[in-house]
């Protein structure tokens, strides 16, 4: 049965909404952000104008994953031009490493932000972004192959935040909560612009994408984090990247 949630719902940095528990996000340094996995490199800020942030990460290099609600306003919900989205992968104190437009938005087939079941939207709340110019010196992050995960499995998460805007911030150890097959609950801290950033699981040398963050909720007296099953649903999102672009290469880093 699925979890009764009271949903808060992060949309980038928009939404004003009360911290009730202590921010465990620890913020990368420059050193550790170096020397630190790969994949920490492979996250940035998805600005969206003068507006608000929302978090993304490489899944190919010319590809970024994030939550799906990021792309629309906040107020009337109509799509943000595409325009004023940027990728700044590897953001820190005002320099990236690399800077890129965005040239095509591709949502989660079933994601619609009328949805009234907010439970049901952050069931789909993942898209795709093309990039203007593929960044072609970092490494990406490997989406989960078929990995089904489990109530208990110990993940771990890099975003930007409203707190913390102008570096990565890192949690070790946050665990699955609960699940269905459509949504994901975690004990992930998030906070405003974390909207996007990747939940991924440590395998061996290996970070594999499990999910992207979606949702605040209270649950049972305590803040979770909420984040769409993509295990079930990564091809139906790929398919719908291919057929967008009239073309069936297959993104050869995306392992499913």
């Amino acid at each position: 049965m699925r979890p009764i949630l009271k949903l808060i719902f992060c949309f980038g940095m928009f939404i004003t909404f009360e911290v009730n528990a202590q921010n465990q996000f620890v913020e990368i340094s420059q050193t550790n952000f170096t020397d630190g996995p790969q994949v920490w490199r492979s996250v940035g800020r998805l600005n969206i104008g003068n507006t608000g942030f929302c978090t993304a990460s490489l899944v190919a290099n010319d590809v970024v994953i994030t939550a799906a609600h990021c792309l629309f306003d906040k107020y009337d919900g109509t799509p943000v031009p595409i325009d004023s989205l940027e990728f700044h992968v590897g953001y820190r104190d005002g320099h990236a490493l690399a800077y890129r437009g965005i040239k095509r938005v591709v949502l989660h087939p079933s994601y619609d932000i009328t949805e009234y079941d907010l439970l049901g939207r952050v069931g789909n709340d993942i898209a795709l972004l093309e990039l203007d110019n593929p960044i072609q010196t970092l490494n990406t992050m490997k989406m989960s192959e078929r990995h089904q995960s489990a109530v208990g499995d110990v993940m771990q998460i890099v975003s930007y935040s409203k707190q913390k805007a102008n570096a990565p911030s890192f949690e070790n150890a946050c665990h699955m909560l609960a699940r269905d097959n459509k949504v994901l609950m975690f004990d992930c801290t998030v906070d405003h612009g974390a909207s996007g950033a990747p939940i991924f699981i440590q395998d061996g040398d290996n970070h594999r994408l499990v999910s992207v963050v979606s949702a605040k909720a209270n649950w049972q007296g305590r803040e979770v984090s909420l984040a769409a099953a993509m295990e079930t649903d990564l091809e139906r999102l790929l398919t719908a990247y291919y057929d967008s672009a009239n073309t069936q290469q297959r993104i050869a880093t995306i392992e499913y």
